[in-house]
């Protein structure tokens, strides 16, 4: 029953986490970019954009992915990844 509890909570945790982006994205993030409209000169402005830009592209360059999976649990392959006995497999079914 814990599990489930604990489950529940990080589901309500996650959504709660998810509205919380929408609104800094939807509200903030223009009120803010409209505050430095009005103070800053529109060339700051253009230099404000092209600067988090090129964060942007920084961040996401950094990503990387696997080259091949990762057995985190250290048990080996899933039985699902085995072969069931007796049968063949995907590519012995296929008629030319």
């Amino acid at each position: 029953m814990e599990r489930v509890r604990l489950l529940v909570l990080s589901d309500l945790l996650m959504a709660l986490w998810q509205a919380l982006i929408v609104v800094v994205v939807l509200v903030i993030g223009p009120a803010i970019g409209g505050l430095v409209a009005v103070l800053a000169s529109p060339a700051w402005v253009f230099v404000a954009n092209g600067v988090s830009f090129l964060v942007s592209a920084v961040l996401v360059a950094s990503i990387r992915a696997r080259s091949r999976p990762t057995d985190v649990t250290g048990e080996g392959p899933s039985p699902s990844c085995e072969p069931v006995p007796g049968r063949s497999s995907p590519e012995a079914d296929r008629s030319p």
